[in-house]
């Protein structure tokens, strides 16, 4: 009785499932190769997908030559009108020849949101370079952030 009952999970009997059978007869005529083509370049694709994006504007040695190179500024300044430390960030970017655009907290509403998500706590000046946080005023950290000294 168990002689007569096929073995569905043997590659050589010769009543495979009928899909198992096709497959093995595709790969038996050369499809094994195309088999491995396919999965080599599966691989090759999702490889340089998953491969981290280098910056837009790449390295151009200091910070402040690549702000400048960008076509828009890098550099946000969070101020207000009556802040002196404010006035002094500002100052600090034209002399150094860095591009910014400069967002007054108490005039515009949506500068006003951002900033709020950006500094809860509050105080200005905040300065956003390159994606990095500056709380308050400090040329050092300006130039870090620029990739300067």
């Amino acid at each position: 009785m168990l002689k007569n009952k096929p073995n569905y999970w043997s590659f050589r009997s010769e009543k495979l499932i009928p899909p198992l059978q096709e497959w093995r007869t595709k790969l038996s005529k050369g499809g094994a190769m195309r088999m491995f083509r396919l999965i080599l370049v599966l691989f090759v694709v999702f490889t340089f997908h998953l491969l981290p994006v280098g910056s837009a504007t790449g390295n151009t040695g200091s910070g402040q030559d690549a702000v400048l190179k960008t076509s828009t500024p890098a550099v946000e300044l969070f101020v207000t009108s009556w802040c002196p430390y404010c006035k002094r960030a500002e100052s600090f970017f034209r002399r150094e020849g860095v591009k910014f655009n400069k967002f007054d907290v108490e005039k515009d509403p949506k500068a006003r949101a951002r900033f709020q998500k950006l500094n809860p706590s509050g105080g200005v000046p905040v300065a956003l370079i390159n994606g990095r946080k500056i709380k308050g005023y400090s040329e050092d950290a300006y130039l870090r952030a620029l990739g300067g000294d």
